[in-house]
């Protein structure tokens, strides 16, 4: 089993892999996001080190669709905050950002702070949420929505 971050989000098409490496690139040249192109999934790097694999998406397509399906089943699991509200933000989805973790079952800290910026990114430009596995929802002031440890 792999760990596991989605931006999830609300307002219009995902954005592209090109798109997400030049918004990071902008803060920090030593991050590249390694991909065949045109393709929607690749390798985020930092300083050449690989720290997780990258896909966009948009809703209808089998894999996106079948995230939120399963993050919506997940939802009455939820100890803080308010599933509702989660849910119609699953609901109203448009696409989606995940970064998956393949080595690791819980994201180290290095590699949450690596893939941090990404998230920064898209919470400055566009409108969703981001889910981290195991441990809830979280708009850019915070947890949203929590699940028990």
């Amino acid at each position: 089993m792999s760990y596991s971050m989605r931006f999830i989000l609300t307002d219009g098409p995902a954005p592209t892999l090109d798109e997400i490496e030049r918004d990071v690139r902008k803060k920090d040249t030593d991050y590249s996001i390694d991909r065949e192109p045109g393709s929607a999934t690749g390798d985020v790097r930092y300083e050449g080190e690989v720290y997780g694999e990258i896909e966009v998406g948009e809703v209808g397509s089998t894999t996106v669709d079948q995230d939120l399906a399963d993050l919506a089943a997940l939802l009455p699991n939820a100890d803080d905050g308010d599933p509702a509200a989660v849910e119609a933000l699953l609901k109203s989805a448009t696409s989606m950002v995940k970064v998956r973790f393949p080595s690791e079952d819980q994201a180290s800290e290095q590699s949450l702070q690596t893939v941090y910026p990404i998230w920064q990114g898209l919470f400055a430009s566009r409108q969703g949420v981001l889910q981290a596995d195991d441990d809830g929802y979280f708009d850019k002031n915070g947890r949203i929505l929590g699940f028990p440890q």
